[in-house]
């Protein structure tokens, strides 16, 4: 029992020597570029899990032992590893790192991670991917680009409004769109559309379409409650970040202009049958204003329209819509 006491003991001693040898140590962590503070940067004593991150205004602050080593990361920064010696007060500065920017996916809040570090699915599309094949919604251009996301475009028109579903029907109530974010601001993606029996449908397009592919610089898509459990109840279905660029130098020592053409031409690929025996009316009798095609079967009989009152042969247009349409031409300069 002695024994036990003696060692509970010394075990105990051991403990508060190491725990007095920690001490406060804090910092702040800039940018070498331009001298800005860095939030969200990883602060971790090298050997141990312990660490933390830098508040809003770049500043750290944790228990950490003399003679320790700090590893200091960020993404799309370059690493740092600094001895603490002494020093209560550790400051760093880092260097950006451009080859790991094309690994950075940007998640909820806009904060920017690595596809690595993430515990749910998302998926980045670059700009590139949006321009190559130019669509006029921007919506179509993720088709087969992203794994788990079904596209149905409403109709091959141009403007036409599209709908996404990602990962399958999750609401029962009708509202299965994703939530789209255009740097940090919710929009309006619902479709518009309206009916006429005279006039018929008409689709105006959904609010995603205003968006300029040419304008973007990545998009994200978050999939599942835990991608997009910050946005809340209006996230259920999966959200949609979209960062647009910024202004950035050349390299070049002057400015850089980019000029990209695109052309499209639209032919009518399929009209329905329509019968050419028959006139307008019901029950054997022509009738101009009548919606119905069971009129007198036509033979070139003389008829008076209801309208105009003007007597005209009775006879049929077959290409009367199709005459309607032409070849379609759009360019996006």
């Amino acid at each position: 029992m002695r024994k036990i006491l003696l060692m509970l003991t010394a075990f105990l001693m051991g403990a508060s020597l190491a725990f007095a040898q920690e001490r406060p140590v804090s910092g702040k962590v800039t940018s070498n570029k331009d001298g800005s503070t860095l939030p969200g940067v990883n602060v971790v004593i090298k050997g141990t899990t312990n660490g933390t991150f830098t508040d809003a205004e770049g500043k750290y602050s944790l228990s950490a032992p003399a003679g320790s080593t700090l590893i200091i990361s960020f993404i799309g920064f370059e690493s740092q590893e600094i001895a603490i010696g002494e020093r209560s007060i550790v400051d760093a500065q880092l260097a950006s790192d451009t080859k790991q920017l094309a690994e950075v996916v940007v998640t909820a809040l806009g904060i920017e991670k690595s596809p690595r570090e993430l515990g749910f699915g998302v998926t980045g599309v670059k700009s590139e991917d949006l321009t190559n094949a130019r669509e006029t919604n921007i919506l179509n251009a993720l088709q087969g680009k992203v794994t788990g996301m079904f596209i149905n475009q409403s109709s091959g028109n141009l403007g036409g409004s599209s709908k996404v579903v990602i990962r399958g029907v999750t609401s029962l109530s009708g509202r299965n769109n994703p939530l789209w974010i255009v740097d940090g601001i919710p929009i309006n993606n619902e479709q518009d559309v309206s009916g006429s029996r005279i006039q018929g449908g008409r689709d105006f397009a959904n609010g995603a379409s205003v968006i300029n592919p040419d304008d973007v610089a990545s998009m994200t898509v978050l999939k599942g409650a835990a991608a997009s459990a910050l946005y809340g109840s209006r996230a259920a279905a999966g959200v949609i970040l979209v960062t647009t660029k910024r202004g950035k130098a050349s390299g070049t020592g002057g400015p850089t202009v980019t000029v990209n053409s695109t052309v499209r031409f639209d032919n009518l690929f399929r009209v329905p049958d329509y019968q050419n025996e028959y006139s307008q009316g019901s029950l054997g009798k022509y009738d101009s204003s009548s919606f119905n095609n069971w009129g007198a079967k036509i033979a070139g009989q003389i008829v008076t329209e209801s309208i105009t009152g003007n007597k005209v042969p009775l006879r049929a247009y077959p290409n009367n819509y199709k005459d309607f349409y032409r070849q379609g031409k759009t360019v996006i300069n």
